[in-house]
This record gives C-alpha cells, sequence and structure tokens, in this order.
C-alpha cells in the first residue's frame, strides 16, 4: 500500500507513539497483578504458620497429660477430643496445597505420624487400669507424636522459607518494574531513531534509484524499467519514466527487428546470415564442426513478376519461405540472401545429410500447387550447396563456391540441386 510523504510522516509519528502508551499499560497491569498475586501469597503463608504454631502447642499439651500416669475419667474425653481436633485441621492444611506438592507430601507425612498417634492414645486410654503396661504403651505413642511435631517443625520452616522467597520476589519485582521503565525509555529513543531513518533512507533510496536510472540511460542509451512502491508521488514518478522506457525499448526492437529481419517474409535477412556465420566459422575453428551453405533461387521468378504482378511474386516468397522453415531442423537458420534467393545454414551435417535436404526441398516445392491472387501456378528451384572443409576455409570461400554450385544448377537446366567440390 502506498501513500502520500505527509500521510507517511503522520503514520510514523502514530508508529512512535503507539508502542510507548502500549508498553507504559502493560507495564502498569504487570506490576498490580505481580503485587497483588505476591500479597495473597503471603497472606496464604501467614494464615497458615499461625494454626502450625497453635497445633504444636496443643500437641505438647497432649503429651504432658499422657506423660502424667494418673488420667481422670474426666481428662481422657477432653484428650479424646483434643486429638481429633488435630487431626481435622491437619487435614485441612492437607487439602490447601495442590497434589503431589511438597507441602502437601509433608503435610500427609504428618497426618499419618499423627494418625499412628492417636492409635496409640487410645489404646493407652483403653488400658489405662492397666499399671504395669503403661511405660510399653507410653512408648508406642511418644514415637509418632515427636515425628509429627518434627514434620511440623519442618513445615514451618519451610513456610518461613518461602515468606522469605516471597520478600525476596518483591524486592525483585521492584527491579524488574525499574528495568521495565528503562527499557520503555530505550525502546522510545531507538524507536524514535529507527523511524527517523527509515523515513529518511525511504525518501533518499527512491530518490538514488532516480538517479541510477539516468546514469544507466545515459552511459548505454538502454531504458530500464524502475520499479519503486513507496510513496505515491515517487510512485506516479517511476510509472512516467517506465512508460518513457517502455515506449523507448519497442522502438528499440523494432529497429534492431527491422536491422535484422526482412520484413515481407519475417526470416533473418543477409546482414544477419553474416552474422551467424561468423559465429558457425568460429566454432568450426574451435570444435571442427562442419556446416553447409545452401542457397535455393526461385526459377523463372522474374516471368512471375510479369505474369501475375508483384503481389502474386511477393506471396510466392512468403510461401516459399514457409515452406522452407518447414524441411529444416530447429538448429538450422534461414534467411532472405537476396530478391528471389533464400540461404540455408545447416550446422552439423555431412554432404549426404546436405544431399538429401537440398533435394527433398527440390521435390516438395516442385509436387506443390501455389495458389497466388487467384492464380493456380507450379513454382520450382534451383540449390547450389557447399560445405566447410578441406577446399572451403573461410566464409568467403564457402559463399562462391555455393554461388558457383548454384549457377551449374541453374546451367542444367534449373530444378537441379548441385554440389562442387
Amino acid at each position: 500500500m502506498t501513500c502520500s510523504i505527509r500521510n507517511r510522516f503522520i503514520l510514523g509519528i502514530s508508529i512512535l507513539l503507539l508502542p510507548l502508551l502500549l508498553l507504559s499499560s502493560v507495564g502498569y497491569f504487570y506490576f498490580k497483578q505481580s503485587l497483588t498475586t505476591l500479597h495473597t501469597s503471603i497472606s496464604q503463608v501467614l494464615e497458615n504458620s499461625l494454626p502450625i504454631n497453635q497445633l504444636q502447642d496443643d500437641i505438647q499439651k497432649i503429651h504432658l497429660q499422657m506423660a502424667n500416669r494418673s488420667l481422670s475419667k474426666i481428662e481422657t474425653p477432653k484428650i479424646i477430643h483434643q486429638t481429633k481436633s488435630i487431626d481435622q485441621h491437619l487435614l485441612t492444611f492437607l487439602h490447601r496445597y495442590p497434589e503431589g506438592s511438597e507441602l502437601y507430601e509433608m503435610y500427609q507425612s504428618a497426618l499419618h505420624e499423627w494418625q499412628l498417634t492417636q492409635h496409640a492414645i487410645y489404646t493407652q486410654l483403653q488400658r489405662s487400669t492397666v499399671k504395669h503396661n503403661n511405660a510399653s504403651i507410653s512408648d508406642n505413642y511418644l514415637s509418632p507424636l515427636l515425628n509429627t511435631l518434627y514434620l511440623l517443625n519442618n513445615i514451618e520452616n519451610q513456610q518461613q522459607q518461602r515468606i522469605s522467597q516471597y520478600y525476596q520476589s518483591s524486592e525483585t519485582l521492584h527491579i524488574t518494574v525499574q528495568m521495565l521503565i528503562a527499557a520503555i525509555f530505550i525502546f522510545g529513543l531507538i524507536t524514535t531513531i529507527s523511524i527517523s531513518i527509515v523515513l529518511t533512507r525511504s525518501i533518499l533510496i527512491p530518490l538514488k534509484q532516480f538517479d541510477q536510472w539516468a546514469i544507466h540511460f545515459a552511459q548505454t542509451k538502454q531504458p530500464e524499467t524502475i520499479h519503486i512502491k513507496s510513496y505515491i508521488e515517487f510512485e506516479r514518478l517511476a510509472n512516467t519514466f517506465n512508460t518513457m522506457a517502455n515506449a523507448l525499448q519497442e522502438k528499440q526492437e523494432k529497429l534492431e527487428k527491422l536491422s535484422l529481419r526482412d520484413e515481407l517474409t519475417d526470416l533473418y535477412n543477409r546482414r544477419s546470415l553474416q552474422l551467424r556465420l561468423e559465429e558457425e566459422f568460429i566454432r568450426f575453428e574451435r570444435y571442427q564442426q562442419r556446416f553447409a551453405l545452401m542457397i535455393v533461387d526461385i526459377d523463372h521468378f522474374t516471368s512471375i513478376n510479369d505474369s501475375y504482378g508483384r503481389v502474386a511474386g511477393d506471396q510466392a516468397l512468403v510461401e516459399i519461405a514457409q515452406l522452407l522453415k518447414a524441411q529444416i531442423r530447429p538448429i538450422d537458420y534461414i534467411a532472405r540472401y537476396d530478391s528471389e534467393k533464400f540461404a540455408l545454414l545447416l550446422p552439423e551435417i555431412n554432404l549426404q545429410g546436405a544431399q538429401a535436404l537440398a533435394e527433398r526441398i527440390r521435390v516438395h516445392i516442385s509436387d506443390t500447387t501455389f495458389h497466388l491472387d487467384n492464380h493456380q501456378i507450379g513454382i520450382t528451384v534451383s540449390i547450389g550447396y557447399a560445405l566447410l572443409g578441406e577446399n572451403v576455409e573461410s566464409i568467403n570461400a564457402l559463399l562462391t563456391q555455393a554461388d558457383k554450385a548454384l549457377i551449374l544448377a541453374k546451367e542444367k537446366g534449373r530444378n537441379k540441386t548441385c554440389y562442387i567440390e
């Protein structure tokens, strides 16, 4: 999409302001959300840590009561109620954490140890009347009880570490926000510089392209298309230059075609044939690849013009040119050599191949009925050909030899093919 220079500058300023506003908004909401999350986490840890201290005190009290060898019937239900309360609190804490997490596993272990403690305490309370078993029963509940206290102490330490980590996160967040603000400032500065560079280049580069186009045209006289997709002003100017370049190119192609092609038959002309002969001769000198030159002359062509008119004569030239083109290979080269003569340049061919082609062309034209300006007439041709080789070692010699062969074909009565060694 293209736009004017004025609109491009307005767009550049908008692009400059938009990232700054966006980053500022993102920084604000990120800071606010992070603080909210941090506050919630710290509150949760503090909320969980206070009941743990209370549980530890309750377990200590139960231990002291159980250590008393003479429990009254009033104290026994109280102890049972306390153990069940501790069990419920541990279950509540356990379900506050996702399954598989570290604290979940620690609470689960503490709950297991406490359930073992409960079982031992219930057993002791049921057998409290048997005095000689008190010591062994006490040992049964004391071990899991101490394990429970140990695990709760580890949980408390773990939560204290989490609180410390949260405070560290708070400090990190503070630093992050400062860095974010600095990044916004640096980004804004870089964006400003970048947009300035882009806007400057988007003007200077098209101007440089126009300058290079003018230099190229001045040096080579060959027009070249300019491709610019930036501003409307530059694009319009480039389109104007391209229109001029296309017009010049078309005229040059027409002139080149006129210089190398025959206007009537659209075959190559004698000048073009000379250039191609020189190229083939260079290949012959380098690779020793022989080639033949064949000259085809329309018999009694002057009589055709005199009897049927020049329009018919021109039609004859065009139709014979098409017949010749249909008989040769893609690598062969055909040109209008003179008014009623055609020349065929045949690369990579031997004498037998040249003889066969010449005879095939002669017979084909002789057997063809030509419809020329409402007249049906027969036309024959005489063909002389020569090969570049031992006795013919230059282009001029090749042309001379082919002309001599053509003259010989005419002298033999026309509608003949001849070759002179």
